[in-house]
């Protein structure tokens, strides 16, 4: 963009983005071909384009590239079939509300928890998918079955929900695999929206000027600015410039096509939006995280199983209301996984016992770092920072250092033993000032 200052062209490639992105809805009204017609079309032209303008897809593939394509393809579609019946605001705005599904759907395909934080973000984002089905839409000739349109609509949200979880499980890397997942994508929808878009019974040119365009410049010139810009521009501004195109899409779809929709659906987009947004900015304005506390290199889970004493531990919300210090006791199951029974006597002499599952915290990670549950699906961290090599006493954290345990395999521990152990947990970061020595003395 000649001499004009790169963060500024980096800016406006990105608004160019969401613009072009933001046409499709009108434009895929204005063809006359069928939906499935659309779908095939449009992305066997938009591979062809992406290949040719991005050197990074035609880089080697792999069978997970081909399955997140999958994945892609199917929101592809039926973003589409979706338009085609209800209107283009209801298809955006549903299908905006991927980062619900991201949310819900993580603990068990990433083994991400969900956060505390998170909860606010969901309950707005699911009010506003419920304000779509509350109020009876009235058919028109732009939004013919607007019910199935905003069923479609809402799946397409899923399966783009699954196709960001795909990109985030192949990694971040130079972006090439990203690019390849677009190709893979659009080359898989051509194919697999193909026998239903055929025969072709007639073509006209103003339709298949509007397949040309929602091809090589919807998607594929698109896409091209988009790979340009986004290395260079802050994650929340990039994300904040891209829901242009969720709010400009009813926009060209009212000038184009007179198409007006609902005020339920204007509403329930406006929340999904401005949740999105906010959550967005909240997460930006998080303290950068400090690199994550060293575990132990390795851990024979058979032997770590059994009870533990708790000698020391950071305060906690939910211990609060235990007198003195808790047991763990684990089993190791047949499955891998392990059955977690915590117990503390309260304050009115009862005992409380609680109940949960251990398991480790990703497939081919250090099994030091373990994912335990007590309430499903919420997973908290659990890590095995440090261990005695004859498995007599272990420090257990987390990553952001908020909560510490001191567990021993009885129920008092030596005083310089103890001091060896605090040193440790102070080398990995932790602040000990308010560490509690729970009710059995160090010896």
């Amino acid at each position: 963009m000649g001499g004009m200052d790169p963060r500024t062209a980096n800016r406006l490639l990105l608004l160019a983005t969401a613009v072009l992105f933001s046409t499709g809805g009108a434009a895929i009204k204005a063809a006359s071909f069928t939906g499935w017609q659309v779908a095939s079309f449009r992305s066997a032209i938009a591979a062809m384009a992406l290949v040719a303008l991005l050197p990074a897809a035609r880089k080697a593939w792999s069978w997970r590239i081909v399955l997140v394509g999958c994945a892609y393809a199917a929101g592809v579609i039926l973003f589409v079939l979706s338009t085609k019946l209800t209107t283009a605001a209801n298809a955006i705005f549903l299908q905006s509300a991927a980062p619900l599904y991201v949310l819900l759907l993580s603990p068990r395909l990433l083994h991400e928890p969900i956060r505390r934080r998170d909860l606010g973000f969901a309950l707005a984002v699911a009010s506003g998918l419920a304000l779509f089905f509350a109020g009876r839409e009235t058919a028109v000739a732009t939004a013919p079955d607007p019910l199935h349109g905003n069923l479609l609509a809402a799946l397409s949200g899923v399966a783009w929900a699954l196709t960001l979880m795909g990109l985030r499980w192949l990694g971040k890397g130079d972006g090439s695999a990203a690019v390849a997942t677009v190709v893979a994508g659009n080359a898989i929808a051509a194919l697999a929206a193909l026998p239903l878009a055929l025969p072709v019974a007639s073509v006209e040119w103003k339709s298949l000027a509007v397949l040309l365009y929602l091809g090589l410049v919807q998607i594929g010139l698109a896409y091209f600015c988009l790979t340009r810009a986004i290395p260079h521009v802050p994650a929340f501004e990039a994300s904040a410039l891209l829901l242009l195109e969720p709010a400009l899409n009813p926009v060209w779809t009212w000038l184009v096509h007179g198409e007006r929709p609902s005020a339920w659906a204007l509403s329930g987009g406006a929340l999904i939006l401005g949740a999105t947004l906010f959550h967005t900015w909240r997460l930006s304005r998080a303290a950068p995280e400090r690199p994550a506390p060293e575990v132990a290199p390795t851990v024979d889970l058979a032997l770590y199983a059994g009870k533990w004493y708790e000698i020391a531990r950071l305060p906690n919300r939910f211990q609060q209301r235990c007198d003195g210090a808790a047991t763990a006791t684990y089993t190791l199951r047949p499955d891998g996984r392990i059955t977690v029974v915590n117990e503390c006597r309260m304050r009115d002499g009862r005992l409380a016992k609680v109940a949960g599952t251990a398991r480790l915290a990703a497939r081919g990670g250090p099994n030091s770092k373990l994912k335990v549950s007590f309430f499903r699906p919420f997973w908290g961290d659990y890590w095995i920072l440090d261990l005695d090599p004859g498995y007599g006493w272990a420090l257990v954290g987390e990553p952001r250092r908020k909560y510490l345990w001191i567990l021993s395999r009885t129920p008092r521990m030596d005083e310089a033993l103890a001091r060896d152990i605090l040193a440790r947990a102070r080398d990995r970061g932790y602040d000990l000032a308010n560490l509690l020595w729970t009710g059995r003395e160090r010896s």
